[in-house]
């Protein structure tokens, strides 16, 4: 061989290599979520109750490869959501009854625990409560209800009450008038209640924290 030349007979060898680039790795991200879905049945069979509605979402946002990490964190979310059932029934009796309520907890959240109440009668209500909302609880709520007419003229510590602290408001018939029940959020502490004009209402107070519950009747007496 000489210079670049190659002797007549002799052979020439190449020599090649094939490198593989390494397998790239990839975690898994989330999709978007869904839609909010009902999931399962409401609480109750009649009035208003509360259902379980879930929303979801898949780990293919890409999907992981080459041993990526999965997603971090729930494919599943589920928040509580108020249904409303056909009207209840009126009850009636030949005597004197109590009626009691009975609160339970729903959902994995934690909030919240099964307690009993009395519900004052409408010939129990008052124009005029003192009231101790307990510490240690993150929600507290007052429920009144009053008739239709009353509403403009219900005071909370003295001053009418804001749209702000109304959590809801459903109207009702109660001995054939209209009635409308309010339910407010409020602080801890004493508060009072009353109406201008002198208008009667019934009122309980109630509240939740993890796995707690609390709730009773701000007043039950007799009147004559």
């Amino acid at each position: 061989m000489a210079g670049n030349r190659v002797a007549e007979g002799t052979q020439k060898v190449v020599m090649s290599h094939v490198f593989e680039a390494p397998a790239l790795v990839r975690d898994g991200m989330w999709s978007s979520w869904s839609k909010w879905v009902k999931d399962g049945k409401c609480s109750v069979t009649c009035g208003e109750g509360i259902r379980k509605h879930a929303r979801t979402r898949s780990c293919n946002n890409p999907v992981p490869k080459n041993g990526g990490k999965d997603c971090m964190g729930s494919r599943k979310e589920i928040t509580l959501k108020q249904c409303t059932e056909k009207v209840c029934p009126l009850e009636e009796a030949d005597g004197p009854i109590m009626v009691l309520s009975f609160a339970v907890r729903m959902g994995r959240g934690g909030q919240g625990d099964p307690y009993m109440s009395i519900v004052p009668g409408l010939n129990q209500y008052l124009s005029q409560y003192y009231i101790l909302v307990p510490t240690g609880y993150t929600k507290n709520f007052l429920s009144v209800i009053l008739k239709a007419e009353a509403k403009s003229k219900l005071l909370i510590d003295g001053k009418p009450i804001s749209g702000k602290s109304i959590i809801s408001e459903r109207k009702v018939t109660a001995w054939r008038e209209g009635h409308v029940v309010l339910v407010l959020q409020v602080s801890p502490g004493g508060h009072r209640l009353e109406t201008t004009d002198g208008s009667r209402f019934g009122l309980m107070v109630h509240g939740q924290s993890d796995g707690d519950n609390y709730g009773y009747a701000a007043n039950i007496v007799k009147l004559s």
